[in-house]
């Protein structure tokens, strides 16, 4: 009588199936050469700022992860690329269009195409080809010696926002919104950026100016020279080199940690304290993101499934400042050091529930950082409603953003045809 009864409440229950309708990526660009911080001449083939061979493996490989998980264990996406599916956009610069090529060609890997040989391959440890926890594929050594790229059809499936008033990924700097970089230069003078300077000039620059100057045999850096954004670019050098095997600062312990704070508060406490600049920065991708997230739910016709972000870590920290807890960014190093090729994911679901013969439907969203499930502030969990998602979104989205970000900006004089200078050739 009793397994009776358990049956029947059993059949009663109603009956939740989940499913993943739609992936939304924005990872950091793969391994590069230091961005402004020279430690010696003539370190890297590249040049300042670019991609190595070896951020090009990365992202080759982080598309292959993708592939593995979405195409060959689990047919979410096609075999074959589908612009209907897949949306992938990068960032102008040279180092976000180069990884975005390479993870076009890892999710869907061309017959043709060029061989680049990987020559960090040899020292460098396999296991650490990627940021993400949960890897699925399996990586040997003999697959990160070289990677072969067909950069023409990779051209004609990526997306490039144009430098030329860029707000997606610059919105809050290089003079595209005049406003926000307002905002950010007076926090950049305000008393207590001013104290912090004071502090670091006793308790950091002199230590960071000796690690330099020391491993070098002259004086390369005096401690007055430095500040924030100086001692920042030490430590994008200190991590580029030591990523790729080079010489580099040799900092201890102790010095490092405050070098990482030091980045902490200027990341954090600076350039993303002003809820205003936080919202300039993200609009215009808050805004695909609503429309992507939205279409899916109602099941618009060729709306992209996985969608790739090919982007930078200062576009993540806009993403953690806004969605997750204060405490657990200060807290967790891999917030504020992010490493090359991580991902951020937002991943959208739909629950099916059948009640009595009816069908309901409830959506739900999941973020991840490196395939690990970050607790959502606005939503005290670590899943939120599409609803509520929504809700954070629009919060964010500056209305007229472009109308906005026009405030101070010198007007552009249009050339009348009549006036335009004639170049006549001989």
């Amino acid at each position: 009588m009793r397994a009776l009864i358990l049956s029947v409440l059993f059949l009663s229950l109603p009956l939740l199936h989940a499913e993943l309708i739609q992936v939304i990526q924005l990872a950091r660009h793969g391994a590069r050469t230091p961005n402004s911080f020279e430690f010696m001449a003539n370190q890297y083939q590249e040049t300042e700022g670019q991609l190595t061979v070896l951020g090009l493996t990365q992202q080759y490989h982080l598309g292959q992860e993708m592939r593995k998980r979405y195409i060959e264990d689990t047919a979410f996406l096609s075999e074959e690329f589908n612009s209907s599916e897949v949306l992938i956009k990068s960032s102008w610069k040279n180092r976000t269009i180069s990884s975005a090529y390479a993870f076009a060609n890892g999710l869907y890997p061309q017959e043709d195409g060029t061989i680049h040989e990987n020559i960090f391959a040899e020292d460098f440890p396999v296991e650490n080809i990627l940021p993400l926890k949960k890897r699925v594929n399996k990586v040997e050594k003999d697959d990160i010696r070289s990677i072969r790229l067909d950069e023409e059809w990779a051209k004609s499936v990526v997306e490039i926002i144009q430098e030329d008033g860029d707000l997606y990924f610059h919105a809050q700097k290089d003079g595209n919104c005049p406003p926000a970089e307002k905002i950010t230069k007076e926090l950049k003078k305000s008393r207590e950026s001013r104290d912090i300077e004071d502090f670091l000039s006793l308790a950091l620059y002199p230590q960071l100016a000796a690690s330099i100057n020391g491993p070098l045999g002259y004086t390369r850096v005096q401690p007055e020279d430095l500040n924030m954004k100086k001692a920042k670019s030490v430590l994008d050098n200190y991590r580029c080199n030591t990523f790729h095997g080079k010489d580099h600062p040799e900092i201890d312990d102790l010095t490092l940690k405050l070098l990482i704070k030091t980045r902490y508060m200027y990341a954090y406490k600076l350039m993303l304290l002003d809820d205003m600049v936080k919202s300039v920065a993200s609009t215009k991708l808050f805004k695909e993101f609503l429309d992507l997230t939205s279409n899916a739910r109602d099941r618009v016709e060729n709306t992209p499934k996985f969608v790739f972000y090919s982007a930078h870590d200062t576009n993540m920290e806009i993403l953690f400042s806004i969605f997750l807890l204060e405490s657990i960014i200060a807290k967790d190093d891999h917030y504020n050091i992010i490493p090359f090729a991580s991902v951020f994911s937002v991943e959208v679901h739909r629950e099916t529930e059948n009640v009595d013969g009816e069908v309901k439907e409830n959506h739900y969203v999941r973020i991840l950082f490196n395939d690990e499930p970050q607790f959502i502030k606005w939503c005290m969990g670590y899943q939120c409603s599409l609803s509520q998602f929504h809700k954070i979104l629009e919060h964010y989205i500056v209305p007229s953003l472009e109308e906005f970000c026009s405030i101070g900006k010198p007007i552009k004089q249009a050339v009348k045809p009549e006036e335009a200078a004639c170049v006549i050739e001989s």
